[in-house]
């Protein structure tokens, strides 16, 4: 999820506005490399140790805001120089008031994605046809909204479940896009959801946890939790260990905590803030979700704490005063994370030891550096990826962080890619949808 440098969307209130719009397709573009070096930065390197990751592999779909319900990214594939294949307008892009926070999810060769207004596009990837559009609303027409409708999207089985800041759970039907069913909660959404089994876990902008039934949103359980006057625009998304039946969630105000997933009650609970002067000003809220590696939470909170926790007794095995608001990347012995002031850091997973960090926007002046955020990073053919909202996509060795080429997509990105059956997606502020393999 993005990471705002020296700009980040405030969010005081959410509201929201339903918009139609149409549908191109660009004919030529460029090619990009991402493996072959363009430049040979070197960043701090501070360990000689080397970082085992995990084979890359080329995985089919992409179903949550931070790929699975438990935010485990994978070393995905894709092609050593990517083409432009193709592109859509999918409805209204980021405004004045309100940016673009929704971020595409895919399977099955089918790309969806839910503009600022709310309303949800399906495209195919293979015969490049808009598959539907659709319209949310809340059920009541007095509803008050405005502007940032679109919160969020999870695919899981039949379903395609999409979140409004209006207050209202949709489950649809992810081959026409047909309402299944429609929970009114009447408090504006913050985040994306996240799915697994039989279980959806939301969250609202007052820090309510809802937990409904997928079949049918009926509410299992829920959960409240003191709000905060200041959050980010979207939010971290609830981590669920369907395995353990355990639920992880990071709430605004800077807290947390981990639930049983079935009865809702509380296990632990810690916090993402650093209660040092230094970083009073800072804001409590949390952007980036947690992650579940077995038995292990990694935790980044926006004021100045990276943490690891043990899932089932919430003991703290670590700390770091690192602050961002991206999910981290877990590979098989490091942690990569991007922090607020712009770096790029490999910590050890198992003790937060720092093994080097590297400066992103390093060939920028710091004034060329305002207004510019970063997402990521994700890593592809074993290269960490870093997106800037100015277009430049970055890749850095995992082993040293060195900087091992870039290219320009030339639009404004308000997120990074997603990846899936080796096509790289990317959605821009304008809500252009962009696709390369």
């Amino acid at each position: 999820m993005p990471h705002a440098i020296n700009k980040i969307w405030i969010v005081l209130v959410v509201v929201l506005l339903c918009a139609c719009s149409s549908s191109k397709e660009k004919i030529e573009g460029p090619r990009i490399s991402v493996l072959e070096p363009q430049n040979d930065s070197d960043g701090l390197k501070l360990s000689s140790e080397h970082i085992e990751i995990l084979p890359a592999q080329t995985n089919q779909s992409w179903t949550q805001n931070a790929f699975n319900a438990v935010h485990l990214q994978q070393n995905l594939i894709v092609a050593p120089e990517m083409n432009f294949y193709a592109s859509f307008k999918a409805g209204k892009g980021a405004s004045k008031k309100a940016p673009l926070i929704s971020v595409p999810v895919v399977d099955n060769h089918i790309v969806y994605t839910q503009d600022r207004t709310g309303k949800v596009y399906a495209y195919d990837l293979k015969t490049k046809e808009r598959l539907f559009k659709k319209s949310l609303k809340p059920s009541n027409k007095k509803e008050s909204y405005d502007d940032m409708n679109g919160i969020g999207l999870a695919l899981h089985e039949k379903y395609l479940f999409a979140l409004t800041g209006f207050g209202s759970v949709f489950a649809l039907d992810k081959s026409n896009g047909d309402i299944l069913w429609q929970q009114d909660v009447h408090v504006p959404l913050r985040t994306a959801p996240s799915v697994a089994g039989n279980m959806l876990f939301i969250q609202t902008i007052t820090n309510k946890l809802l937990v409904l039934d997928i079949t049918d949103g009926h509410t299992i359980w829920t959960y409240d939790i003191s709000s905060e006057d200041t959050v980010l625009a979207g939010g971290a998304t609830p981590a669920y260990d369907q395995k353990n039946e355990i639920v992880v969630v990071a709430f605004s105000n800077g807290e947390i905590q981990a639930f049983d997933a079935k009865l809702g009650y509380e296990i632990w609970r810690n916090n993402l803030m650093d209660t040092s002067f230094s970083s009073t000003l800072l804001i409590n809220a949390v952007k980036a979700s947690p992650v579940i590696e077995n038995n292990t939470v990694f935790a980044v909170g926006n004021n100045n704490r990276t943490m690891a926790i043990d899932l089932q007794s919430g003991d703290v095995l670590w700390t770091r005063p690192i602050g961002g608001v991206n999910t981290p990347f877990v590979s098989k012995t490091a942690l990569f994370l991007l922090s607020n002031d712009g770096q790029l850091h490999a910590l050890d997973k198992e003790t937060g030891r720092e093994i080097w960090a590297q400066t992103v926007l390093k060939d920028l002046k710091p004034k060329k550096r305002k207004g510019i955020y970063l997402s990521g990073p994700l890593m592809v053919n074993s290269k960490l990826l870093v997106t800037a909202s100015n277009g430049m996509v970055y890749t850095f060795d995992p082993q040293t962080g060195s900087q091992t080429g870039s290219f320009n997509i030339d639009e404004d990105l308000p997120f990074g890619p997603v990846v899936a059956d080796q096509k790289m997606i990317f959605l821009s502020s304008d809500a252009e949808l962009i696709v390369y393999q």
